[in-house]
């Protein structure tokens, strides 16, 4: 578990430093807090299940539940939930060591509209994330299993929620990444004698926390209730003339193997 938790503190960490300072210095920032998210998929994708989010833990949580031998518990949880916090903060904090003045007082913020629209954006955009990441990430769905792309998709899912909602809401898409930004940014506030007030505070934790439950019940009933409805029909077809050949042989360690937060939260 330490091993696992010190994955998700740096990965949540070096998310929230890139949120800080590409939304402060660049218009390219969508592609770089999806990249960075991608590659920390990839390299701790085999350690923890790559999820430096509160809300995609939640909805891994909800989709691993009650199932025997496959359990992300209760405890796993809410520590993971901690730890990605405590690493959003570091990140936050991190970032001051690098921008200056103003650029350190960027955070998620609702800009300039009604509070329900930030809240649908943060809802929509951080269950097409979750959903992702469940999809791509967890299934044992055969076209599914060993595949390459998953970080990739997992990035890109976040680059398109933050050009679509970015101007609205900010798209923050992870309360620990907001968490991060609103304390560092409160930091340097008072550096510069200054004091700043987010808005809708709430809604960047209540959204993400739907979007979780909302992902890991679809999940469950569209994706799960999919594979094994194909797999009893396969149990329950009769075994006449079927003769082992190389094809079953080579497939067969593919039942054994999951997807990657799967293995991980074993």
């Amino acid at each position: 578990m330490p091993q696992k938790l010190i994955t998700e503190f740096l990965g949540t960490m070096f998310l929230t430093m890139t949120v800080k300072l590409a939304a402060a210095s660049s218009v390219f920032a969508p592609f770089a807090i999806g990249t960075v998210l991608m590659i920390w998929v990839y390299m701790g994708g085999c350690i923890s299940g790559g999820q430096y989010n509160p809300a995609v833990a939640l909805g891994v949580f909800i989709r691993y539940a009650r199932k025997n031998g496959e359990a992300f518990r209760v405890g796993d949880f809410v520590s993971y939930v901690f730890t990605q916090c405590a690493g959003g903060i570091c990140g936050g904090l991190c970032s001051l060591l690098v921008s200056e003045g103003d650029a350190g007082l960027v955070f998620p913020n609702v800009q300039d509209t009604r509070h329900y629209r930030a809240f649908f954006g943060e809802l929509f955009y951080t269950s097409l994330l979750v959903y992702t990441v469940l999809s791509v990430a967890t299934s044992t769905n055969r076209s599914m299993i060993n595949n390459h792309f998953f970080g990739a998709c997992i990035g890109f899912s976040v680059v398109i929620g933050a050009i679509s909602i970015g101007s609205v809401s900010g798209a923050s898409l992870n309360p620990a990444v907001w968490l991060g930004c609103v304390v560092s940014a409160m930091v340097r506030a008072s550096q510069l004698g200054d004091e700043i007030h987010p808005h809708g505070a709430w809604l960047y934790w209540v959204a993400p926390t739907v979007a979780g439950l909302m992902s890991g019940a679809l999940y469950r009933f569209i994706d799960l209730a999919n594979v094994e409805s194909k797999e009893t029909k396969q149990d329950a077809q009769p075994d006449v003339a079927k003769a082992p050949s190389e094809e079953s042989s080579d497939s067969e360690p593919l039942k054994k193997t999951t997807g990657m937060a799967q293995v991980e939260l074993v």
